[in-house]
């Protein structure tokens, strides 16, 4: 957790409203110590989910030769195991339409910048 707080510390010195870290957050503990460690900083949990179509689709991609379904049910099993989010989004769409979404639901969009 030290590294996301001491990001952020510089961050908020240069002005910055928001940090977004990429993370697994799979439990109430874990995301309690993300919020501890982010000092006046309102913590938001954005699970991302795609179609299991989608997820094969980049599996494929990512490694051709793979068998793309046990790596898809350990994705689906964990998937249902995450819970502590805020809101979901579906990552099956260009980065910055969900990104778009992400910070139109997050109520960033109105922040001052």
């Amino acid at each position: 957790m030290r590294q996301p707080a001491a990001v952020w510390a510089n961050f908020r010195a240069a002005g910055a409203h928001f940090i977004v870290v990429s993370a697994g957050v799979d439990s109430v503990p874990l995301r309690d110590r993300y919020a501890g460690s982010l000092a006046d900083c309102e913590l938001q949990v954005v699970r991302l989910v795609a179609p299991a179509d989608t997820i094969r689709k980049r599996l494929a991609a990512r490694d051709p030769d793979a068998m793309p379904n046990p790596h898809l049910s350990t994705l689906i099993d964990q998937e249902a195991a995450l819970s502590v989010e805020d809101f979901t989004a579906v990552n099956d769409r260009p980065a910055p339409d969900v990104a778009g979404e992400i910070i139109a639901r997050a109520g960033w969009s109105a922040a001052p910048r």
